[in-house]
Parts: C-alpha cells; structure tokens; sequence
C-alpha cells in the first residue's frame, strides 16, 4: 500500500509538471485523483503506530526518538541538498526558500504555509499526531481513544459550523485529514481484537469498489470544474474511508507479495521526499537535449515516472538504508551495557 501511495503521489506531481512543461496531460488527467496517495499514507501511519506499541512497554523518549529519526535524518539530507541547488543556482518562482523562517521551519516540520519540500506540510501532521499518540497513549489506552473521540467531535463540530482560526497551528489540529490518522488507529484496535474475521474478502471489495467509485466521481468532477471537492472533508469521505476499509480487509490476507513491491514500499519514504526534484531534472535534461517532445504522450510519461521509482530505489538502497543504518549503530553503542558477572 505503501509503495502504491507513493506512486500515486508522484504521478499526481508528474502529470501537473508534465503539463506545465509539455501542455501534454498525462492518461487525460486521470491521475488528478493520485494526490489520494497520501490519505492511504496517513491511514497507514494511524494503524502502525498503534499496533507497534505495547502499552506494558510503551515509553514515550523511546517511541518519539524513533520516529524522529525515521522522519527526519533523510529529510534534513534532501533539504539541504535542495538548499544548496537553490543558492548555486536561485529560481525567481521559489525566492521564499532563501528566508530563515521557511527554512527553519522547513527543517523542524513546523505547521506553515511554504516548504523547501512541498510535500513537508504532510509531515507535519505525522509529526503532530505522534507527539499526540504518545503523551496520550503513554497515560493509557482509554485515555487515548477518549481524546481521538474527542479531538474527532472537535473538527467535525468546527467544520461543519464554518469555524476559521487565523492561527496555523490551530488550523492543523483541526483540519479533518487528522480523522485518517484516528481511523488507522481504530483499524489496529479492531486488527488486535479480531485476529481472524470470516468474510474479510468483502471488506477488500467493498473499499476498493468505494475507491475505485468515488476516484471517477472526483475525476470527471474536476474534469467540469477545478474547485469540485476542493475542501479536506472531502479527502476524508472520499478515499479516507474506502482507504480504510480496504486495508482492513487486507490485513487477512495472508499470501506473500512480489518482493519488487515490497522493496519499493520500503523505498516509499525516499520517493515521496525526491520525486519531485527527480522529475524536474529529467524534465529540464529533456529540454537541454531537445527531447521534450518525446515525454509528450502517454508512453514518454510513464518512462520517465520509471525512471523516477528507479532513481528513488537507488536513493533508498544507497544514501537512506544506510544512514539509518548508521543511526541505529551508533544508538546502540551509545546505550550502556549490563555487565554479566559470574558467581560460580
């Protein structure tokens, strides 16, 4: 699901490139729907969080430190290296890169209005629900769930009354994509509770029918008018809840998976965070080498979107596994050691 998340992630970025670029929309804007890709994300997030942790051993340093290098040592490297292309070489459409406040906030994953990484106002809200989940999860699951029930009454009821805040922090907690994290959480819960469900098949159906339903009705929608479904709430009932759904009944399935598929999960994180700078290259080599006729068609698309996944594998295989890798050696090293002494 990962992997497919990604994919749709970039091809959504890629076709508007493509577009901007070429005035070619790749497969006849059928993938305006792909930007979906993170909702399947944030439903993930929501579920791993919570089936990973053992409230008996749950310690919140401990679980917040290894979120915290998951998202952010590879992030801080393509910043930076997107930084350093941007002083070389300074775009006039992207001048809000050289301001310290982007960049420092940027780099923390503060809730604001411009990134370095476009994608970053995603991690953010990652970053935020995790800092949420584990002081409250860290207190005790009822207390948990009771402020996910809370917390998802509070943005429905703000919503639905048109409440506006001028604060960006505040429109974060509150925006209704939050509500995927919390459905995840609950798909844990109902994972632990029912190790076994008859009829699982159907929920496998019955959401990706809903996805697949749902993502031609955004679709010719968009097609009639570029404001239909605009709002967040429309993020949640469209794909949020089919999403869900659907991975529920994926959790049952207990056949193996291609192992290309699963490495490109794997390697998900790494095509999220590059994607869009790989497309520009290759886009802008094109135009250097006076081949951006062939990227306009369907064909010449999917060719550089293969060669986008390959670039981001090699990113993974080469630059991310090994700096975690890295991290969580030196990690090791650091924490003390118990001496065995022998009374014998």
């Amino acid at each position: 699901m990962r992997a497919f998340a990604a994919t749709f992630v970039m091809m959504y970025h890629g076709m508007h490139m493509l577009h901007r670029d070429t005035g070619f929309w790749f497969l006849n804007k059928t993938m305006v729907v792909g930007y979906s890709g993170v909702d399947i994300f944030f439903v993930i997030s929501g579920f791993i969080i919570l089936y990973t942790s053992d409230f008996g051993t749950f310690k919140i340093a401990a679980f917040l430190k290894k979120r915290f290098i998951r998202i952010y040592p590879i992030y801080w490297v393509v910043n930076i290296l997107l930084l350093i292309a941007y002083f070389i070489a300074p775009s006039p459409d992207q001048l809000f890169k050289g301001k310290l406040d982007v960049i420092l906030g940027s780099l923390l994953l503060l809730p604001q209005q411009q990134y370095i990484i476009g994608i970053s106002w995603t991690l953010s809200y990652e970053l935020i629900f995790y800092i949420i989940f584990a002081i409250t999860f860290n207190v005790s699951k009822k207390f948990l769930f009771i402020c996910l029930s809370i917390w998802t009454v509070i943005i429905l009821t703000t919503y639905g009354l048109h409440v506006k805040s001028q604060y960006t922090i505040i429109d974060t907690l509150l925006n209704p994509v939050v509500i995927e994290f919390i459905l995840g959480c609950f798909l844990a819960y109902l994972y632990k509770r029912y190790p076994y469900v008859k009829g699982w098949y159907l929920f496998l159906i019955v959401g990706a029918v809903a996805y697949l339903v749902n993502w031609n009705i955004y679709y010719n929608a968009r097609l009639k008018d570029d404001t239909a479904f605009i709002s967040y709430i429309s993020r949640l009932y469209l794909f949020g809840l089919p999403v869900t759904i659907f991975i529920f009944g994926l959790l049952y399935v207990k056949r193996g998976f291609p192992r290309l598929l699963v490495y490109l999960g794997d390697a998900s994180y790494s095509l999220y965070l590059i994607h869009g700078t790989v497309i520009s290259a290759l886009l802008k080599l094109a135009e250097k080498f006076e081949l951006r006729p062939l990227l306009g068609n369907n064909l010449g698309a999917c060719v550089m979107f293969a060669t986008t996944i390959t670039i981001a594998m090699l990113f993974y295989t080469y630059v991310e596994k090994p700096l975690l890798n890295q991290i969580k050696k030196r990690m090791k090293k650091s924490q003390p050691q118990l001496q065995v002494i022998n009374l014998s």
